[in-house]
């Protein structure tokens, strides 16, 4: 394919004409547009069309490129000439058709990237240049152009103006960025820039049009263009060649300036009202109404100094009405609002209620007090703030809520910041409530507008809303200089310094713009595109929940937003919080439970594979090493292809009646096809897959009223949420009972990725039991699906009735959340199983009372129950058994005497007697030793052991199915050592083998320092305590070495996050105490030999105080006590 004549054609499709094409390739100084009569347009086709075709992406920028390396081998050189009434002849006809494209729909083309250039020398330093004297293809340093509108204003991307010096030269004036200008009309533009007027453009920038033949001075920021006073003493001694004789219909009165911007206000533009007024101050600075109504201007522009700045100026005057003093009393009130001074707002407001008590202010008084509560409790009004974000066009009230976080620098990882935990926070706990500094959606785009935006920064299409963001940042930045050097101060990309403060070192603020031509602040406008590129967040709005699917928009209905606080938290794939949007308004929440110091992490992108999110993240220089970033590149390129076309498929299968059961099943045999190889611990396409099956059995019970196959389908969602990452602890179904009294999903245990499709999955489950009339089991999915709703979005169950209703009605439940008849639970109840770890009085740290006579809670119920009953014997064992592996009397199982005696030094191993402790000794000794560094007592490893148990429950089938040849899993302090037994050979050679083509990792150093090996190695065997083991060693001495070396540096490298950066482990997850676990597997009870393998999962426990540390519960009635005696350091 001819990528010319590609372009051509995607241009052509979008209203574009060849003409136009070929003047935006060759011209590298303009963004030129095409208007006219067309009908409307599917951008959205035009946009996918462009993102599935790279290659015409890719020449667009080499030409583009090309253009501009030409340019700077030509270097400055003599401007062409101009014929003054030919220029003047096509400047008016721009006019006009700038007058017609208004009627139809207008196509335009914007670019954000390139090379702008804006000047930050003040004017008084500058000296005059002509325009004979300018050359093309340069910046004028130090020079300024003095020049006069001479002709009426048009605008396609920038505002064009025909403009004379004073020696009669004749240009175009381009003027990009300027505020006020972005959906203008010709009275907007003779307004702000009407004929007549004088400028002088600081360091001006001269460039050819294509044709070469003629030229143009482009302006890229706003602030490089100065308005003169006609009294100003710049213009003393100026001679005008060609003085106008008239300036047209403009103004000459402070009253009629007033009666424009009135007019300008009325039709929504704000900016050029503002402007207006202005003028008219400046022809009768004592006319305070003017001020009064640049003071709701401002407030509308959202200048929210100035505006308060105005109305405080015409309350200080005596001599005006009561009506005029309760004018300014509202807006004054209503820009402290803005400002979020809610206090003085409120005084504002009263002052207003007592002028004129007809005018109830109370709700305005009510919002200030909820705005209080919101930004010191972090207490929203959820179901409000969901409403007032379904309203088109509307915006949503909130406070901005700062919580347990704080930001910190990153010296270790080469500078920048990074947002961290202020304390320790629970799973789904509200982190930060922020609003946009800037946002653009596709509902604010002209309806009779089509955008196309070419990145330079990124080398891609972007969303149309990314260039209204730039143009909406630069308009606030101008509007409130105090708040420059907070967008400022963002990261920029590799070519601007990395910030490390945050907030940015204090700086002079600016006074309150007074005059909208007269800036506070030089504006850096490619610097504001380049922070936009990088720190843009489309905003995920928060709908009703339909379905389990998350279809991410298309490129045209996309929206961009800028925050400021939220722009600081670094990525992560598998970030430890979770965010989504109220219109503009951003919602942080943690994913997982985490201590105090823990960096918060946000995930940047939403694609499905990392080939997917390599692009976005590239842009971000981030090269991942996540877990699923690292089984994604095991799985290899083209599975990870394959599973996005998979979840493609499942999206659009929701459209219709969805796949067959046997459809369904293939597809899931698909999926688990593209995760063969990594057996990434999350598998979304699956969990889809499952979920398909799921609605396809429905389909087959509702058409044979079989209610065994609704069964089927709750058994289908039970693994798509095992597919997920969560851990089904009520697996059953059916007349079988129910297990336990609490929430059927494991609560200790996080996934790595918090989606909303899991709630839909527990909601169709709590749905599919209520159809069977299971009301017990339909209530507690119920529950269930609450406590992943408040994991994943927060606000309680109003929010979730109102949007998940049509699902609710769907499944036929009633719209309060708890089907008819069903019981439901107590709050505190739920609370118990929602808090990992409690520290509370009367709780123990691990979720169940210290009275219980159970030795494993029901909740941690295992999938199948032959597996759940093993787990109780291993659990059991650990806790109480004999640890000399070759007892006689086999005690380490449950189904004997739990053994009497425990170690005097660590009090967590046990033995049934003196001489299996002194047979054991060689072995336990290291694991000893261990035990006593780590503070942690023996009951709380007993305690520790049940959470493992609960995780191996948790794991794919085959590896759950590996635990029932398992009879015995030991466990030290830290977690860095499991030794799973086996009673013969054969067993574990299976196992070994399917681990191995797994690609597992493995350690060596089987008791004491866990050591991982990033590289492959070789293998021998060797003796060690007094058996012969098989291990992996360093290719070499040298990365033997290095990796010692580091160790003795970093005396806590088990917890240090540098070790991901510098050593960074396949497949390994940092759990949140920075622990890492090693599985020992010894082969054979006769001969000793073992090998290691090592299964990544983490370990989410903080260590509970003494205080809190519970007292041992009872296993059942056998159960032993600390009590007896015996030699070899027993007691």
């Amino acid at each position: 394919m001819n990528p010319n004549n590609a372009l051509e054609d995607m241009m052509a499709s979008m209203g574009i004409s060849p003409d136009s094409l070929r003047q935006l390739l060759n011209d590298p100084s303009m963004t030129p547009g095409s208007y006219g009569p067309s009908g409307p347009l599917s951008s959205q086709s035009s946009f996918s069309r462009l993102e599935d075709d790279p290659d015409t992406v890719r020449q667009y920028f080499a030409t583009i490129q090309g253009k501009i390396d030409q340019a700077r081998r030509l270097g400055p050189g003599p401007a062409p000439a101009e014929d003054r009434s030919v220029l003047l002849e096509d400047l008016l006809g721009m006019r006009q058709g700038f007058e017609s494209s208004h009627v139809g729909t207008l196509f335009l083309n914007t670019s954000l990237g390139t090379q702008r250039h804006f000047s930050t020398t003040p004017l008084s330093e500058l000296t005059r240049i002509s325009l004979s004297e300018m050359q093309v293809r340069r910046v004028h340093k130090g020079r300024y152009l003095l020049c006069k509108v001479v002709a009426p204003p048009s605008q396609v991307v920038a505002v064009q103006l025909g403009v004379e010096d004073p020696a009669g030269d004749l240009r175009v004036l381009s003027i990009y960025n300027y505020p006020g200008t972005r959906t203008s009309s010709k009275q907007v533009l003779d307004t702000i820039f009407p004929i007549g007027t004088i400028l002088a453009v600081r360091e001006p920038n001269m460039l050819t049009t294509s044709s070469d033949r003629n030229c143009i001075i482009r302006v890229d920021s706003p602030s490089d263009v100065v308005f003169i006073d006609p009294s100003d003493t710049i213009l003393e001694g100026v001679r005008w060649k060609y003085p106008l004789s008239s300036v047209g219909n403009v103004p000459r009165t402070a009253a009629e300036w007033k009666e424009l911007g009135n007019e300008l206000f009325k039709h929504s533009q704000f900016f050029a009202s503002a402007v207006a007024y202005t003028n008219g101050l400046e022809l009768d600075p004592n006319a305070y109404l003017l001020r009064l109504n640049r003071a709701a201007a401002y407030l509308r522009l959202e200048f929210l100094s100035s505006a308060l700045a105005d109305a405080r100026d015409v309350l200080s005057l005596d001599a005006i009405s009561t009506d005029e003093r309760a004018k300014a009393l509202f807006r004054a009130a209503q820009a402290e609002y803005a400002l979020r001074h809610y206090l003085d707002a409120i005084d504002l407001f009263e002052e207003f209620f007592s002028m004129r008590p007809q005018n109830d202010t109370g709700d305005w008084v009510a919002r200030c007090r909820e705005r209080i509560k919101e930004s010191e409790a972090g207490e929203f009004d959820w179901v409000r703030m969901f409403k007032e974000g379904q309203v088109r066009g509307g915006k949503v009230e909130a406070a901005e809520y700062v919580g347990p976080m704080k930001v910190a620098p990153m010296p270790r990882r080469g500078g920048g910041r990074c947002v961290v935990t202020a304390k320790a926070v629970k799973a789904g706990e509200l982190i930060l409530v922020s609003k946009a500094f800037a946002a653009s959606f596709p509902d604010d785009m002209p309806y009779h507008t089509q955008k196309m935006t070419m990145n330079a920064i990124t080398k891609s299409v972007d969303s149309p809303s990314l260039a209204e963001l730039v143009s909406q940042v630069i308009l606030k930045v101008i509007g409130n200089p105090e708040l420059a050097p907070l967008v400022y101060d963002l990261y920029a990309g590799p070519s601007y310094p990395t910030p490390t403060y945050y907030p940015p070192l204090d700086t002079p603020s600016p006074p309150a713009l007074q005059n909208l031509r007269v800036y506070g602040a030089d504006v850096d406008t490619e610097r504001i595109e380049n922070i936009c590129t990088y720190n843009v967040f489309t905003p995920l709005e928060l709908g009703t929940a339909k379905s389990a699917r998350l279809i991410t928009p298309p490129l045209s209905h996309r929206a961009s937003g800028l925050y400021l606080l939220p722009s600081l938290f670094n990525h992560s794939c598998h970030g430890s919080a979770t965010w989504y949007n109220f219109k503009d308004v951003i919602v942080i929440r943690a994913a997982r439970d985490l201590d105090e110091g823990e960096e918060l992490t946000v995930s940047y992108t939403g694609a499905e594979t990392h080939f997917s999110r390599k692009p976005v993240l590239e842009k971000h220089r981030i090269t991942c090493r996540c877990i699923l970033c690292s089984t994604d590149r095991i799985d290899g390129e083209a599975a990870c292809r394959r599973r996005e076309e998979i979840v493609s498929q499942l999206n659009s299968s929701f459209q219709h009646l969805g796949l067959s059961i046997a459809d369904a099943q293939d597809r899931i045999r698909d999926a688990n096809g593209t995760y063969s190889r990594s057996q990434c611990p999350l598998q979304r396409a699956t969990g889809l897959a499952y979920h398909e099956l799921a609605m396809a059995f429905m389909q087959k019970a509702q058409m044979e009223k079989d209610a065994n196959v609704i069964l089927q389908a709750i058994a289908a969602e039970f693994n798509a949420l095992e597919s997920y990452g969560f851990l089904v602890i009520d697996r059953t179904i059916g007349p079988a009972p129910r297990i336990g009294t609490s929430l059927p999903l494991g609560v200790t245990i996080t996934p790595f990725i918090t989606d909303e499709c899991c709630v839909s999955f527990a909601l169709y489950i709590a749905g599919f039991f209520h159809s069977i009339k299971d009301t017990a089991r339909a209530a507690g999915w119920f529950d269930a699906t609450l406590w992943l709703n408040d994991m994943c979005v927060g606000g309680g169950q109003k929010l979730f009735a109102i949007r998940y209703k049509p699902l609710l009605d769907h499944l036929k439940l009633s719209e309060h959340g708890a089907p008819p008849n069903m019981p439901t639970r107590k709050d505190e109840s739920k609370q118990n199983h929602t808090k990992s770890d409690s520290n509370e009085e009367g709780s123990s740290g691990d979720g169940w009372s210290d009275d219980s006579d159970e030795a494993i809670p029901d909740w941690l119920g295992p999938p199948k129950e032959k597996l759940r009953d093993l787990q109780r014997q291993l659990w059991g064992g650990v806790a109480y058994g004999c640890g000399y592996l070759y007892c006689p009397e086999r005690t380490h199982r449950l189904d004997s005497k739990p053994a009497k005696f425990q170690c005097a030094k660590c009090r967590g191993q046990r033995y049934c007697s003196p001489a299996c402790q002194k047979a054991h000794w060689s072995i336990h000794k290291q694991q000893c030793k261990s035990y006593l560094s780590s503070g942690v007592d023996a009951v709380r490893l007993r305690l520790r052991m049940a959470r493992f148990m609960e995780l191996w429950a948790s794991f794919p089938e085959h590896v759950a199915d590996f635990t029932l040849d398992i009879t015995e899993i030991p466990l030290s302090d830290r977690g860095k050592h499991v030794s799973l037994h086996f009673d013969d050979a054969a067993t574990l050679e299976k196992w070994i083998s399917i681990f191995a083509k797994q690609q597992q990792i493995e350690s060596s150093k089987v008791i004491g320092l866990t050591v991982f090996y990033p590289v492959e190695a070789k293998r021998r065997i060797k003796a060690a305590a007094d058996r012969s083991a098989e291990h992996r060693y360093w290719v070499n001495r040298k990365a033997h070495k290095e990796w010692l070396e580091f160790q003795r540096e970093c005396q806590q490298w088990d917890m240090d996050p540098e070790i991901i950066r510098l050593f960074p482990p396949q497949s390994i997850v940092f759990g949140v105490t920075g622990v890492l676990l090693g599985i020992s597997c010894i082969i054979n009870p006769e001969d000793g030999r073992q090998t290691n393998l090592l299964y990544p999962f983490k370990i989410e426990e903080s260590v509970s105080p003494k205080q809190a540390r519970r007292k041992p519960f009872r296993i059942g009635p056998n159960a032993p006590t600390d009590g007896g005696s015996g030699d070899c350091g027993m007691q």
